[in-house]
């Protein structure tokens, strides 16, 4: 979302309206007391937890303890398990980040995490110039269970009824607090510019040389649950969470059953069984209200564990008491999270076991190994293992392995090296976490290690884990010796490779694309990647692509021919209406998606995806997947082309959903970024036509009124928008703009001071809270928030100017100069 500044001439204009009233600053100080200045910044000098989230179970659910009763062994296994200590309240018995130890130190602040007379943990924040912050852990997320790096992450609750993350996490493996480096936030996030600021270098240990604003999750944004106008965490760190905005109260009220991973998170809404149990009647009923989990095929199976354990990306904010709707799927697109062979590129999660061959050409699930209820190890046939290690996990199925180990692995029995899971399930260490703070996960894939591949595709290989002291090309001399050629790559992931080359060209991608085509179900991923290339390689959003400088962004028609597009008469269009064929609800609504943007001027291709549409099982699922990929091709196109390029695909997502005011948002804003104003303001009116008070639609519209020159009309929608939703940073922001033009510095200042309370992050709120401040004689008040503003934009020469010219009016102020 835009920001705009009160004046065309940014902060000079505030600069030389705090000249005027200078002259009466010296008088001012000497009359106003120094233990004020804590006092005007807009953030609270302590965010204390309320009386917290309401802990109780969501309507049709009953809670874990319901289930002891009758399944009491299970009850037993799960209540010492990872999901049963996954996470809870802050007390001794779950917190084991070292409170009462030494201080977090930044460059520019010291955190203390430490407990009050209460018992509550407390993270106390401590920057110069400013009261202190204090931040009261409402609940811990994590223990520190996970091989590989296992941490604990806390959460506090806010003002406006969520529970946010705080940026100090704790590695119990490094021993050490770190923070994400990454800029958190997405796009419906207030302060999205605030990006650059993050370092963007994935986890890393905090220390004194880190500023606190690098930290992602500084100030607070991220929050517990699902609602997509905040970075969340989408309720996998909890059961039933729900988020809900409650207009006649002006908040959000934030309600979970518990930050364990309980009985029915797995299960499914668990009453109707209860009180059958209770009753006793289910014996004699032939509905038992619950899905049994054990006959459940492989895919509905792996399902529910990947509710959690898996990239994904919601479709819609869940309404009160329903599950989340989300895509397994749409995370690929526009992105590369994973490598052609599924393997992570980026970060992901046990997902890419749908690119394993014991998944593609078995039936494995995440039962098979792990028991569900201890978390313990177990074969497929349900006996108990010894571990993580113990080979039975795969000798069950392959059990010619079983017969003389060493002649398959080279390796001496009972060694590392002899172990399966060495070689075909080595832990990695997500890349885009970098290598400062431990968090490897075991490769699910399950994959034939492959020396020098693999470190050509960013990865250490399992042989290099063990044998550093030789190179990549002895390694792969080595596995060529004992085992011979290596069995290659299923076909559609040779193309793959070749499709997502740098430098690849369109031959490569309609082949990955065609090969892609062919293969069966189960091959969502392939799939899905495919056709990601493909548009892209159309798009010209690869930065690889030789004629990225083409103004256009697409090349409609065949080198030489003219005439209509080719439509579905060409090999890439073939391809495509196969994969809108498929079993994979993701794969049909990709490939519309693809269709549509690249070719949706056929008519060949618009009578196809009318057909599509009439036949989906699910016409609002399929038209909400369908926007979603187009809109997050439109962000690719925007970052590498700009906003032009983006624009086709803003268009396309909207005609696909015509009343929803997401789509029809991105295109106004698509619109404004074009310059092409006078329409993005009725893209926004036809927005607040179907959501009346969408408070992103309103803050848009009125900035888009503002550039039309129709400042009074702007005005009155951004008090609109702050009426529909009080919590909206930018609204109050926006409306401090426009008193501070019209030299209503009182109004103004209370505007800006409800802009950071809702966001601390807005550096020019601060800003322009402290001009007002002085020019309402409030002088020693600014202080603060010029030096908060000055936390989210170091080294900006206005305000260290402004602060300057502030201290120097002010020659006996402690610490002054």
């Amino acid at each position: 979302m835009p920001i705009r500044e009160p004046g065309s001439g940014s902060h000079r204009a505030a600069v030389a309206l705090l000249v005027a009233v200078f002259s009466g600053a010296v008088a001012l100080a000497a009359v106003l007391s120094p233990s004020k200045g804590g006092e005007g910044t807009g953030t609270s000098a302590s965010v204390r937890r309320e009386a917290g989230s309401s802990h109780q179970s969501a309507p049709g659910f009953s809670g874990s303890e319901a289930c002891r009763a009758c399944h009491e062994e299970q009850y037993g296994a799960w209540a010492a398990s990872t999901h049963g200590t996954a996470g809870g309240p802050a007390t001794p018995e779950t917190v084991i980040a070292p409170f009462e130890g030494p201080p977090i130190r930044f460059a520019d602040a010291v955190v203390r995490p430490v407990t009050d007379p209460e018992g509550r943990y407390v993270f106390v924040v401590e920057r110069p110039a400013r009261p202190p912050l204090r931040y009261v852990v409402s609940g811990v997320i994590g223990r520190g269970h996970m091989v590989g790096g296992g941490t604990q992450g806390f959460i506090s609750r806010f003002a406006d009824g969520t529970e946010r993350f705080l940026p100090f996490d704790y590695s119990a493996e490094g021993d050490l607090w770190f923070c994400n480096t990454a800029f958190v936030a997405g796009f419906w996030v207030p302060g999205a510019d605030r990006a650059r600021l993050r370092a963007d270098a994935g986890w890393q240990p905090i220390t004194n040389e880190m500023r606190l604003a690098e930290c992602g999750d500084w100030p607070p944004t991220r929050i517990l649950g699902t609602n997509r106008r905040f970075a969340n965490c989408q309720n996998c760190h909890g059961s039933q969470i729900d988020v809900e905005y409650l207009p006649e109260m002006g908040r959000y009220n934030t309600r979970l059953a518990t930050l364990r991973i309980n009985c029915e998170s797995c299960h499914g809404p668990g009453q109707d069984h209860v009180e059958k149990a209770r009753s006793g009647s289910l014996a004699a009923s032939s509905v038992l209200g619950l899905p049994v989990l054990d006959t459940l095929d492989t895919d509905a199976s792996l399902q529910v564990c990947f509710q959690c354990h898996a990239l994904k990306r919601a479709l819609a904010d869940p309404p009160a008491g329903t599950a989340e709707d989300y895509s397994l799927g749409l995370p690929v697109i526009g992105d590369s999270p994973y490598l052609p062979d599924g393997r992570v590129r980026t970060f992901g999660y046990q997902q890419t076991h749908r690119s394993s061959a014991c998944y593609l050409s078995g039936s494995m699930t995440c039962t098979d190994c792990h028991d569900p209820h201890s978390q313990g190890y177990r074969d497929p046939f349900g006996a108990p293992l010894n571990g993580r290690y113990d080979d039975g996990q795969c000798t069950a199925c392959h059990a010619s392995k079983a017969a003389d180990p060493q002649a398959h692995t080279f390796h001496p029995p009972g060694s590392a090296g002899a172990r399966c899971v060495s070689c075909h399930m080595p832990y990695l260490q997500h890349p885009e976490l970098t290598d400062a703070v431990p968090y490897a996960r075991s490769d699910h894939t399950i994959p034939i290690p492959r020396p020098g591949f693999d470190e050509g595709v960013g990865l250490e290989s399992a042989c290099a884990m063990c044998h550093r002291e030789r190179s990549p090309m002895e390694l792969a001399r080595q596995v060529s010796e004992w085992w011979g050629e290596i069995k290659p790559y299923r076909p559609s992931v040779t193309a793959l490779v070749a499709a997502t080359a740098p430098g690849t060209g369109d031959a490569q991608r309609d082949g990955a694309l065609a090969a892609a085509a062919a293969l069966g179900n189960r091959y969502g991923l392939t799939k899905l990647m495919a056709i990601d290339a493909w548009v892209r390689g159309q798009a010209r959003l690869d930065n690889s692509s030789p004629d990225l400088g083409d103004p256009d962004p697409f090349v409609p028609d065949p080198p030489g021919a003219p005439g209509p597009t080719p439509g579905l008469n060409d090999a890439p269009g073939r391809s495509l209406a196969l994969l809108g064929e498929d079993d994979d609800e993701d794969v049909r609504a990709v490939a519309a998606a693809a269709l549509h943007v690249v070719r949706g001027g056929n008519p060949d291709v618009r009578s196809l995806l009318d057909g599509w549409l009439r036949g989906a099982p699910d016409p609002a699922g399929f038209r909400a997947r369908w926007a979603e990929a187009l809109s997050q091709w439109a962000a690719v196109a925007a970052r590498v082309r700009g906003p032009d390029a983006a624009l086709i695909f803003l268009q396309r997502a909207a005609e696909v959903r015509p009343a929803s005011p997401e789509a029809l948002v991105g295109l106004a804003s698509g619109l404004a970024a074009t310059g092409e104003t006078e329409q993005s303001v009725r893209m926004y009116g036809e927005a607040l036509r179907h959501s009346p008070g969408h408070p992103v639609a309103l803050v848009n519209l009125g900035l888009g009124l503002e550039a039309l020159g129709r400042e009074a009309e702007a005005q009155g929608v951004y008090e609109r928008a702050i009426r529909a939703r009080p919590t909206e940073a930018l609204a109050h922001f926006n409306l401090g703009n426009a008193r501070f033009r019209r030299a209503d510095f009182q109004g103004a200042a209370e505007a800006y001071r409800a802009a950071v309370g809702a966001d601390p992050g807005l550096s020019r709120a601060h800003f322009y809270l402290a001009v007002s401040l002085v020019n309402t004689g409030r002088v020693i008040e600014a202080l603060p928030a010029l030096y908060t503003a000055l936390e989210f934009a170091p080294g900006d020469k206005e305000i260290l100017e402004v602060i300057r010219r502030v201290e120097a009016a002010l020659p006996n102020r402690p610490g002054s100069g």
